[in-house]
């Protein structure tokens, strides 16, 4: 099968939707399959890579840290997909990338599926210009308008699936496959307890000190003002929790200055950005991992709390619905306050903690990247069958649902 993959961000940038195309990608691969990217030229780019075609693009800015709009040429694109015998376009994105996609796709006569990562009714206020002026509805009108023109659609989670068909009311028929997560990959470089000891050290983190760790960006529509204050009052009552705040983002400065503010500096630590493959050190000395976002998809960040075992607090949002079994692995926090307070349960009682994590570790094992491969590939034989006429929304979520049963 020849695919490509269409999408305004890939490598070298770093973040969820590209962890889950470069995964897509490797799979596809791995099993015999003939995968081609169309992207957009990234500044940081040091060396060509087999099989990417890159579209000249500029910054996205608005605080879209290595994201940029593309500009692709459609002749030059149809002329690339030509020359790779492409057979169906899988599009990742909503802006002119995606587009493209589905311009190349109606000329080329070929099958066009998209997946839908990003609750835009909540992001785009923060990464469009002038988003804070720009009504909901318009929004939704776009996004619907978008998603009608594909033969099939998927959604990462219930979530992502009800926004499409409830919300949105769209017409094309859509399932859910959910994001996966390579343990093998993520934890690649092992953490003896010593590494974990000196970590810690270098952080300022006692062996008695419970971590509550935050992974992703430091911004507004993360919720991540209403994080910290439910996190900082389980520190006023519990002085041995320390808060560990990963990643960066416009609201890190007044995030440090709300820390000094309510006289938790010392329990708080704020380390930047992190390279991925430096993430599961941090994640191994960690006690639970706790969110209070309400605009997840379908989080990357809780994948890989499960692969590391932590229990979880989060509010409670269905994005979370598979992935957080409440009173099992963690706690879905119906107000900000109870986040407080599943904080402060957890910490204090030891055997609960080990509970939820074994049943992290296990839950984990329902998102690997076999699993999450054979799924798209159903997918795309069904929509290749059936040559983009006569798909059937019940009947191809029935067989995502069977491929499920037999991994």
């Amino acid at each position: 099968m020849n695919i490509a993959l269409f999408s305004d961000c890939y490598l070298p940038s770093k973040n969820g939707v590209v962890t889950v195309i470069e995964q897509l990608r490797e799979s596809l691969t791995k099993q015999g399959h003939h995968v081609v990217v169309v992207t957009v030229k990234n500044e940081q780019e040091t060396e060509e890579m087999p099989n990417i075609y890159r579209a000249v693009a500029v910054p996205a800015g608005m605080g879209m840290k290595d994201q940029f709009f593309g500009f692709p040429w459609l002749p030059k694109v149809i002329k690339y997909l030509k020359r790779n015998n492409i057979e169906l376009i899988h599009c990742h994105t909503e802006f002119t990338i995606g587009i493209t996609g589905i311009q190349a796709a109606h000329r080329l006569h070929i099958p066009l599926v998209a997946t839908m990562h990003t609750m835009w009714d909540d992001y785009y206020k923060f990464y469009l210009p002038a988003g804070k002026h720009i009504p909901l509805a318009f929004i939704q009108r776009l996004t619907l308008l978008f998603y009608n023109r594909f033969n099939a659609a998927v959604g990462v989670s219930t979530k992502a699936y009800n926004h499409l068909k409830k919300t949105l009311e769209a017409r094309v028929p859509a399932l859910i496959i959910p994001n996966a997560m390579d343990a093998n990959k993520f934890s690649s470089s092992s953490v003896n307890e010593n590494d974990k000891k000196n970590l810690r050290e270098k952080l300022g983190i006692k062996d008695t000190d419970f971590v509550c760790l935050f992974v992703g960006r430091i911004g507004e529509e993360k919720r991540i003002y209403e994080l910290i204050r439910a996190s900082s009052r389980a520190v006023k009552q519990n002085n041995k929790i320390k808060l560990l705040f990963i990643g960066d983002g416009p609201a890190m400065v007044l995030c440090q200055e709300s820390v000094e503010e309510k006289g938790i500096k010392d329990n708080v630590i704020f380390t930047g950005f992190l390279e991925w493959k430096e993430l599961h050190s941090y994640y191994s000395i960690a006690d639970l991992f706790m969110t209070a976002s309400l605009s997840e998809m379908h989080s990357m960040t809780i994948l890989e709390s499960l692969i590391t075992g932590l229990p979880i607090v989060a509010r409670d949002d269905s994005s979370f619905y598979d992935t957080i079994h409440h009173g099992e692995n963690g706690f879905l926090a119906s107000t900000d306050d109870e986040i407080t307070d599943y904080i402060l349960k957890l910490a204090s009682d030891k055997d609960l903690k080990e509970q939820f994590s074994k049943k992290s570790l296990e839950l984990s094992r329902s998102y690997t990247p076999d699993l999450f491969v054979k799924k798209y590939l159903a997918l795309y034989k069904y929509v290749l069958e059936h040559k983009k006429k006569n798909i059937n929304e019940a009947e191809l979520q029935v067989i995502i649902e069977e491929v499920g049963k037999t991994q």
